[in-house]
């Protein structure tokens, strides 16, 4: 299988730079945990399902944190294991251990208070005063430009989201299109949405979400469709007069609430064609 997908990547990367070629090949071995053998079979369902990593939705942060340290402990170990200098054994466990806490003071609840997170490239994907939080941490990639978030409500896990840095690649090249072709090959054919492509498979919504024109970046939203429509009544409840700011959520899961989101990529298909019309019509109406 990666030979296939090392041959897709090398043809799509012909008259690319080699920043470009290097993007791609990121792209397509994102998030991978140790069950990736067979992660594009199923028209990329099991792609999108291998997205969520070790990770169950309904975890409370705590429990993320000691998969979290889990993960980086088998790392660091065959680090330690690999070398009989003491002197560079200590220096691999202080690092391990400073990475650990770095991760558990990412904790934030969103209380109403400015955070550095109310201007970022995740701006949308929260609401202060809603029971709201998040913890995050670098995937560990050797260029560091993968960096997943995790988002609970009332401590527990709803949605990541894994944001994947463009800057590197020349700027005419930052263009989601250029993408698109990647995230397809990986995960199959996307619903297109304004702001970039929905797949929705076993139980499971992934949006990639075009961020390049603003931050350089395209965002992987991996969410559980049930509990992110909860996530938004919860809002109108505790909030009714928030302003809430992301599109393709407010679309699938407010618009449409006596739909099965469960049912899958039929029913985002029927919505996201609707809104396209209503854009359509808006347009054209006279003013």
């Amino acid at each position: 299988m990666r030979t296939r997908y090392t041959r897709f990547i090398t043809a799509l990367a012909v008259g690319t730079t080699m920043a470009m070629s290097v993007l791609l090949t990121m792209l397509l071995t994102i998030t991978v945990s140790p069950r990736a053998a067979s992660a594009q079979a199923n028209g990329g369902g099991d792609a999108l399902q291998e997205l969520m990593g070790e990770f169950d939705f309904g975890m409370t942060h705590a429990q993320v944190l000691r998969k979290v340290t889990e993960q980086i402990h088998k790392r660091y170990d065959s680090k330690i294991f690999a070398t009989s200098d003491v002197y560079q054994q200590d220096k691999l466990r202080r690092e391990r251990d400073q990475e650990i806490e770095r991760i558990g003071d990412s904790y934030q609840e969103f209380k109403g208070e400015t955070t550095g997170w109310d201007v970022s490239v995740i701006d949308d994907q929260f609401v202060h005063e809603t029971g709201e939080s998040m913890l995050n941490y670098w995937e560990p990639l050797k260029n560091r430009n993968e960096r997943r978030f995790f988002f609970f409500v009332d401590d527990r896990l709803y949605k990541m989201v894994v944001t994947i840095d463009a800057s590197t690649i020349e700027k005419s090249r930052r263009k989601f299109d250029v993408f698109r072709p990647v995230l397809e090959g990986r995960y199959g054919t996307g619903r297109e949405h304004e702001n970039g492509l929905v797949w929705m498979k076993r139980g499971l919504m992934v949006i990639a979400f075009d961020k390049l024109t603003q931050f350089d970046a395209i965002c992987l939203i991996i969410a559980d469709p049930v509990a992110s429509r909860k996530v938004i009544k919860l809002r109108s409840e505790r909030k009714p007069k928030v302003v809430r700011k992301n599109p393709i959520i407010e679309t699938m899961l407010d618009d449409h609430r006596d739909i099965d989101l469960d049912q899958g990529a039929d029913v985002i298909d029927s919505i996201l064609s609707e809104k396209r019309r209503r854009n359509r019509n808006n347009r054209q109406s006279p003013r």
